[in-house]
């Protein structure tokens, strides 16, 4: 006997839907290796199995504690790390979406639905940020997906409110800032708060929230019991990114700048059409125009405590409240739909197919041309400039490296004695300690991660010179320099150059020479 469709659901529905899920992930997994790899991404991953390296300050700072257990699989199994990080990423990509359909569902008919979670997977930010950002889909997917268990629960269903709050905290966990996403939700949330249990039902998420909480901790205890490293350091982490220290007339200036970047944000990824659907879902009269009213206001907070809160607000902060402005989205449609005669009604014609293929082809050519002129590094109009700077040819994309590698690879066949590669000292993220290794993980090239500050260090290197063939990598100005040279007793000699640009510094490899040869 055929499974009854569900209310509101046409005949065509199900198709539409395979074909939007099926665009989320072909744009998602589409030239995943088209960028160097970004700072963060090596420098997370080799984070989660080198955990001891890193003292407090800089674990606290970094606050992905849960999400190193998720990557600690793809640094040990994957080929390729860095390949496999983003793979896990656009896969989680293509889950939020799934779930924003499923919450969607459960306020607005099918077509509202499906118009909504078509915003989610074609949004150019959205589509960007989940083959980059390591950590921001997992805590959108949390919050996302404990929101969806907290609707779908009743009185008779405690579990699901125990597991909306072990994932609600586990996304806080990864990154503080998530536990402002929970904000944008409250205009949800406080519909359903009575059909949930009402406060009997918030101790179950609280009961949740504190097993996740259980759970970190033993993670964090096995982890941090060894090498604490400086506490005073770690009480003093959070400072460096949110804005504690300054006064008054400092904040407001940092905040209305912040607020003026989200904008520029979403308008650099061709935010045009999306602002102004969000403008028309705003101000649009109909029925459920108060809880459009109060998902603007609950987004506007959102943007307003993290420019207020945080001393750097990049693009991937915002991802977060997306899903909520795709049910803003929805939500007009269908107040149109109900104006235009009544409630969803199923469309049988092929008008509704032919459409959406309509947008998705567009779709595909749009992002066919952006992620060609990002792979030519012809940027103008197609990144902010502060994204275009972060992942693309600014210090921290690691533009160039590849080519740093290929050379290391070249010396490392050319010659029969071993090659010991010298970079700045590890805690930092440089891509020297973190993405050549992650690059050459599968050569038997060596690094060696010094600050070369102190004699020590010299003696280190001047014993490595006599057995093995040694270059140092240089990625900042001022790391090779006389004194170098001096406490080395060796000559430098150039070997391979890669030109930077403004904001991005040359990377260059010496090979150390020794004067009594």
């Amino acid at each position: 006997m055929p499974r009854p469709k569900a209310p509101g659901t046409p005949g065509w529905g199900p198709v539409l839907l395979a074909l939007v899920m099926a665009s989320a992930g072909g744009f998602r997994l589409s030239q995943l290796d088209g960028l160097a790899p970004f700072i963060d991404e090596a420098a997370d991953l080799l984070l989660s199995v080198d955990y001891q390296n890193w003292d407090v300050g800089s674990r606290l700072l970094h606050g992905k504690l849960l999400g190193y257990l998720w990557f600690k699989p793809v640094y040990l199994v994957a080929w390729d790390p860095l390949y496999a990080a983003r793979l896990v990423c656009a896969l989680t990509g293509v889950l939020v979406v799934w779930v924003v359909y499923r919450l969607l569902r459960t306020q607005v008919e099918y077509p509202a639905a499906l118009a909504g979670t078509a915003l989610m997977a074609l949004l150019p930010i959205t589509i960007f940020h989940d083959r980059m950002a390591l950590f921001e889909g997992f805590v959108t997917l949390g919050i996302v997906a404990a929101v969806l268990l907290y609707l779908e629960s009743g009185r008779e269903r405690p579990l699901m409110l125990f597991l909306a709050g072990a994932l609600l905290c586990a996304a806080v966990l990864t990154k503080g800032y998530a536990v402002l996403g929970v904000a944008v939700w409250l205009p949800v949330l406080r519909r359903r708060f009575a059909g949930s249990g009402g406060w009997k039902g918030l101790l179950s998420v609280l009961l949740g929230a504190t097993a996740s909480v259980l759970v970190a901790g033993v993670f964090l205890v096995s982890e941090l019991s060894q090498g604490s490293g400086n506490l005073q350091a770690a009480f003093q982490a959070p400072g460096r990114f949110l804005a504690i220290d300054l006064g008054i007339g400092q904040r407001a200036a940092l905040a209305l700048e912040q607020l003026a970047q989200i904008f520029q944000y979403l308008w650099g990824y061709n935010g045009w059409a999306f602002v102004a659907v969000l403008l028309f879902a705003a101000v649009l009269p109909g029925r459920r125009w108060r809880f459009r009213l109060e998902l603007v206001a609950a987004c506007c907070l959102y943007g307003v405590v993290l420019s207020v809160a945080l001393r750097f607000l990049f693009s991937r902060y915002l991802l977060v409240m997306l899903p909520a402005l795709a049910l803003l989205v929805a939500l007009a449609i269908e107040d149109c739909l109900d104006r235009m005669g009544g409630r969803v009604r199923p469309v049988k014609s092929a008008w509704p197919a032919l459409v959406l293929l309509l947008v998705l082809t567009g779709c595909l050519a749009g992002f066919l041309y952006r992620d060609t002129r990002i792979a030519a590094q012809s940027l103008e109009g197609i990144l902010p400039d502060r994204d275009a700077y972060q992942y693309v040819w600014g210090a921290p994309s690691g533009f160039g490296l590849r080519e740093i590698a290929d050379e290391l690879a070249r010396l490392e066949t050319e010659d029969q004695r071993k090659l010991v590669c010298l970079t700045r000292g590890m805690g930092t993220g440089t891509h020297g300690a973190a993405t050549l290794p992650l690059i050459l993980r599968h050569r038997p090239v060596r690094f060696v991660h010094l600050w070369m500050q102190s004699e020590d260090d010299f003696r280190i290197v001047r014993g490595l010179s006599r057995q093995a063939r040694v270059v140092v990598f240089e990625d900042e100005p001022g790391f090779v320099d006389e004194r170098m040279k001096s406490g080395l007793e060796a000559d430098l000699r150039l070997l391979s150059e890669v030109k930077g640009r403004v904001g991005r510094p040359d990377y260059r490899l010496y090979e150390v020479v020794p004067r009594n040869r």
